[in-house]
């Protein structure tokens, strides 16, 4: 009996090439625009995520607000201004932006990590700050209402930024994300305070 897609008889050649009702495909597939997929995907090579800015920036800012999917930036300059992150919706809840510091930020207190200001979104979550000059290391909560994340190397009270700092976002929901910041500093006695963040986006 011949089979079907939509209202159109196939032959049996035509149904192993198409993929409606499911198959296999042997060989690259290429996809232009976004690609839904409901069910579990298992890669048994691997993924790669191309999603990557590498910036060596100092006194200019790092724009990110049009990302829209998992993204990894690595900073390579001594940055001193802002890294401007998108604010968090329904349609890009479940994205991941990891921040990685492949070089020492400025020690001005200028480097930030921030959503916009009075844009609806906050951070939440949880800043660890540890010292390359001292075995110690500080952790505070990020408290309501924040937008910024400060950064400063070789401050004690900052969330540090420090080369091999890493931060990353995970979007929840709208005007939500959960921040997991592990910074680093080369001061000598990391005591987290209020100075680590800020209400005030870019």
């Amino acid at each position: 009996m011949a089979k079907r897609i939509g209202k159109f008889k196939i032959t049996k050649r035509e149904s192993e090439v198409s993929l409606v009702d499911g198959g296999t495909v042997s060989g690259d597939l290429g996809v232009t625009g976004a690609a839904s997929f409901s069910g579990l995907i298992t890669a048994t090579g691997g993924i790669r995520n191309g999603g990557i800015t590498v910036s060596n920036a100092t006194s200019a800012q790092i724009d990110l607000t049009t990302v829209t999917g998992d993204h990894k930036l690595i900073t390579t300059g001594t940055l001193a201004n802002d890294i401007k992150l998108p604010n968090a919706t329904a349609a890009n809840a479940g994205m991941v932006i990891e921040v990685l510091m492949a070089a020492d930020v400025a020690n001005s207190g200028n480097a930030k990590i921030q959503v916009e200001n009075g844009g609806g979104t906050n951070f939440s979550g949880g800043i660890t700050l540890f010292s390359t000059t001292a075995d110690k290391a500080d952790s505070i909560a990020i408290g309501a209402s924040i937008q910024s994340i400060e950064l400063d190397s070789d401050a004690n009270d900052h969330a540090g930024g420090a080369e091999g700092s890493v931060y990353r976002f995970y979007y929840m929901s709208a005007n939500n994300i959960f921040v997991d910041a592990k910074g680093i500093t080369t001061g000598t006695a990391p005591g987290l305070d209020g100075n680590a963040t800020s209400a005030t986006g870019f």
